[in-house]
């Protein structure tokens, strides 16, 4: 009888298929965390990915921070009459 491993967090992958963001990074991240060093190559490679998911966020918060004002002047339209 198998009853599991002792750890939760240890778990095997076998026959199981990896998700889309494992076989994307692992075309990136993970043949560069195997080399010995980081290049500056990759250095600026990590730069710009994390600039672009700033600019991302940034871009979600505007669009949420709109949406929540137009619907405090729509409220505040409505109260108003």
């Amino acid at each position: 009888m198998k009853f599991g491993r002792a750890n939760p967090a240890n778990f095997d992958y076998e026959g199981k298929e990896e998700n889309a963001t494992l076989r994307e990074s692992g075309n990136g991240f993970k043949r560069i965390m195997s080399r010995s060093r980081i290049t500056e190559e990759d250095l600026e490679h990590f730069r710009l990915e994390i600039i672009k998911e700033h600019k991302k966020k940034h871009s979600r918060v505007l669009l949420v921070s709109a949406i929540l004002f137009l619907c405090f002047l729509v409220l505040v339209s409505i109260f108003s009459f």
